[in-house]
């Protein structure tokens, strides 16, 4: 196969699955890896590609950082909502709770009413005045405790080396984490210091959650920070379809995956 064609593949490939895979392309267009490697090399040097373990992604991908907070938060807002629920009845009295960054798990706090003796605990300045609005109305009683540090000016929350430091402090009975993507090889994110942060809550609690909007799943960011089956429970939604291989690598294994319809109700 001529270059020219090889290299129309491979960005083709990643724009639509957010990944192009280095073994699967060479062994779908019949050429060595080091073929493919010197073809993705060609490709990130001219901008179209960024490579990552084992493959490549789009920049497109790259750059969700870049996009606004308030658009985000109007992204699939129903997806969100629905997530959010599922994942807030898993919460009870007298727990104590670690809350990551991302719009996601906003709609976590947004769903907590009528639990007591909580202990919240966060690096989200959103997800902070939430809970903050809940506990001065009662509608949750408890304490909130807030973790800082230098504040993420994109994602509104505090995740570098004083974040860091200052979690290790605590532990906590549940964590919610989000990522920006999912794929049976890897759990992402966009952004180095929040991956970091976001792996750290694995550590620091008895029972993990990840949350991942259907839209992320299949996909892969330049920042790996857990393997799915590192999760007790993934929440998503049926909006978008699992990749095949994601749902195989879950069935098999003690992760537990939550499937939330988006479908509206009759």
């Amino acid at each position: 196969m001529r270059t020219e064609n090889r290299l129309q593949y491979l960005t083709e490939a990643a724009k639509k699955d957010g990944f192009v895979s280095i073994s699967a392309a060479a062994e779908h267009l019949g050429v060595s890896i080091e073929t493919i490697r010197r073809d993705i090399n060609r490709l990130c040097a001219e901008k179209k590609l960024r490579k990552i373990r084992g493959g490549a992604v789009p920049l497109k991908l790259l750059m969700r950082s870049d996009a606004r907070y308030e658009d985000r938060k109007r992204d699939s807002v129903q997806e969100k909502l629905l997530i959010g629920k599922a994942a807030a009845s898993m919460i009870r009295s007298g727990m104590t709770v670690l809350f990551d960054s991302g719009v996601s798990i906003q709609s976590i706090a947004q769903c907590l009413h009528n639990i007591r003796d909580m202990t919240f605990i966060t690096n989200s300045i959103p997800i902070a005045s939430i809970l903050l609005d809940k506990l001065s109305q009662q509608t949750v009683t408890g304490r909130l405790i807030f973790i800082g540090g230098r504040i993420h000016p994109e994602n509104r929350c505090a995740c570098d080396i004083i974040a860091s430091e200052a979690l290790e402090r605590y532990s906590s009975d549940i964590a919610f984490v989000s990522c920006t993507a999912l794929s049976a090889d890897a759990v992402s994110s966009d952004d180095t210091d929040e991956s970091r942060y976001s792996a750290q809550l694995l550590r620091r609690a008895s029972m993990t959650v990840l949350i991942a909007e259907s839209v992320k799943l299949g996909k892969n960011a330049v920042c790996t920070f857990a393997h799915p089956t590192d999760f007790n429970r993934i929440i998503t939604a049926d909006t978008h379809p699992i990749p095949d291989d994601l749902q195989k690598l879950l069935e098999s294994s003690d992760t537990e995956l939550c499937v939330v319809s988006d479908a509206p109700s009759t």
